[in-house]
């Protein structure tokens, strides 16, 4: 059965709906006194209210609602009806009474006011520094009933109660879809933190409820939320896109880094033990450090078999790497020694210039102090030697000769030889935010650590509410730590990062706060990640990856980044 779905004077009402109801109601429906609009609709959160004139946010459009099929949207802001222009002055008595449109009381609003079932009216939208009218009908409240009388969610069913089969009641199973659907809908990326991925297997194994009510209960019902259903599939699924070699070759820049750096430390490791040939000796059986001859061996270089997380221990805070066993005897490396402190900064600086993907294993080469030590493996007391860390290999990709460098560092084998990789020319003073956003991925793809981090802002603005600001104008740019998490993201599940929009400015300060109080504007750039999925390359959210960015800019100046993230 085929639904036409034609504009009426009572406003877009579906036309077999209309017959179904009839002047008066007719056998399918009854009307209540209560007149509504059929929206939904919240107050904006403070920030929002900053940006733009006051009004509430639309979240949903029920189905028999006269403003489905207008331009009205899920997301637009209601900022007027008719001749009444809302005001933030009334917002204590809009909020106190729930008479706002698409507020729990808006029926006695239109009480007030006499309105009938089909009365007219026009609504003032917002949206994006944009006001426009809608106009649609208002309708009194029906109550529907399936074709053998039981109550149900539209004319001629389903009926409320009912379950056809399915696990959950027609009516709990539309309430948690209408929840659903408007959560996604109304800015779900980035106002409720929704996983596109979870979300859309979840909207997928609706699919079987919504094609059972389309072949069961053909009507205007079926086919609106069938509507809603492929409009949220669609959106979680996003846009296909297409990328070509050289749109990935910063993927292969990487690799070929960490192959470079990776036979570089394979040679010099074999070069610097090579060089201590004659201090070398067999690690094990080792010395009984209580009764054993301690001078035979201090100052001897031994090469330690590979230790992982299972090797390190922990007593009142402070970490040993433990080597050998109850039959061999044991070694141990004082993690907060300073060769071995070398080693960690280096192995830091390797996940920043060269790959954050480093395995966790240490294969290291130490001097024997010949100093005993007494250690706890669980609860059990062992002695052994102590031992530092002269060399090391970490993760089997990168070697560190301790000695070498200068007093801030060690630097691992192939430091030297990496290649500066720019990510194009730095973004002018005059460029966008949008442009700003991009040339942070572009740094951040290549490998560009230093064009990154000068897009971050060096200061910081913290709004206590009620006119009281602190701010500091030296702070922390873009952290390493940041930017490892945000080259490992971009190495693995991220292929691209596009920008979705940019916001309208805000004047967060007018320089006259406090005495050299500088003028301060703000706006939100929403972006896209894009992950490889069976369907292609589409956007994927997710807690790694950030949706929404702040940036700043002072005194007209250039823009930069406030948040404290890389990606």
């Amino acid at each position: 059965m085929v639904i036409s779905l034609v504009a009426t004077a009572a406003g877009c009402i579906p036309s077999q709906l209309s017959k179904l109801m009839g002047k008066e109601g007719g056998d399918m429906s009854k009307r209540s006194a209560s007149i509504v609009s059929g929206l939904v609709t919240t107050e904006e959160s403070a920030e929002e209210r900053d940006i733009g004139p006051y009004g509430f946010r639309v979240t949903w459009i029920a189905w028999d609602s006269g403003f489905r099929g207008t331009e009205l949207r899920i997301g637009d802001r209601i900022v007027g009806i008719d001749a009444h222009v809302y005001t933030r002055g009334e917002r204590k008595e809009l909020l106190a009474h729930g008479t706002a449109i698409g507020n729990y009381a808006e029926s006695s609003y239109w009480a007030q006011r006499g309105a009938a079932d089909g009365r007219m009216v026009t609504l003032h939208v917002w949206r994006k520094g944009k006001t426009f009218d809608v106009t649609g009908a208002l309708r009194a409240e029906r109550f529907y009933y399936a074709d053998d009388g039981r109550p149900a969610l539209a004319p001629g069913g389903p009926p409320r109660l009912g379950n056809d089969g399915f696990d959950a009641a027609w009516a709990s199973w539309y309430e948690r879809f209408v929840q659903d659907t408007s959560r996604i809908l109304d800015g779900g990326f980035r106002r409720h933190g929704v996983n596109n991925r979870t979300a859309l297997e979840a909207i997928r194994a609706q699919k079987p409820r919504i094609d059972h009510l389309t072949a069961h209960y053909p009507g205007p019902f079926a086919v609106t939320t069938t509507a809603d259903w492929q409009l949220v599939h669609d959106v979680l699924l996003g846009a296909e896109r297409t990328f070509t070699a050289a749109d990935l070759e910063y993927r292969r820049l990487g690799e070929q880094r960490a192959a470079d750096v990776a036979e570089a430390a394979r040679s010099g490791r074999e070069v610097f033990l090579a060089a201590h040939r004659q201090d070398l000796i067999e690690p094990f059986p080792a010395v009984d450090p209580i009764a054993g001859n301690l001078d035979r061996v201090r100052g001897k270089i031994i090469v330690l078999p590979a230790m992982t997380n299972r090797n390190w221990i922990s007593e009142g805070g402070h970490g040993y790497l433990a080597a050998g066993d109850r039959q061999r005897g044991y070694y141990f490396v004082d993690s907060r020694s300073t060769p071995f402190g070398r080693v960690l900064l280096a192995e830091h600086r390797y996940r920043e210039q060269v790959s954050p993907k480093l395995g966790n294993t240490y294969e290291l080469i130490g001097r024997i102090t010949g100093a005993p030590s007494l250690r706890y493996l669980g609860d059990v007391a062992v002695t052994g030697l102590e031992v530092e860390v002269v060399g090391a290999t970490v993760g089997g990709a990168m070697f560190v000769d301790v000695g070498s460098g200068d007093e801030q560092e060690a630097r691992f084998a192939g430091q030297d030889a990496l290649t500066a990789v720019g990510g194009g020319a730095p973004p002018g003073p005059r460029a966008t935010p949008s442009q700003i956003m991009r040339a942070a991925f572009a740094a951040l793809k290549v490998g560009d650590q230093q064009a990154w981090s000068e897009l971050y802002a060096p200061w910081y603005l913290s709004d206590h509410g009620g006119g009281r600001f602190a701010y500091y104008p030296a702070w922390n740019r873009g952290g390493p730590d940041d930017w490892v998490r945000a080259r490992r993201v971009i190495l693995d599940d991220v292929y691209d990062v596009e920008v979705a929009d940019e916001g309208l400015v805000q004047r967060l300060t007018s320089g006259e706060e406090f005495e050299g109080a500088p003028v301060i504007d703000q706006v939100l750039v929403e972006v896209e990640h894009i992950g490889k999925f069976p369907e292609g390359y589409r956007p994927v959210t997710g807690v790694e990856m950030k949706r929404v960015w702040t940036l700043q800019r002072i005194d007209g100046g250039p823009w930069r980044i406030t948040d404290q993230r890389g990606i």
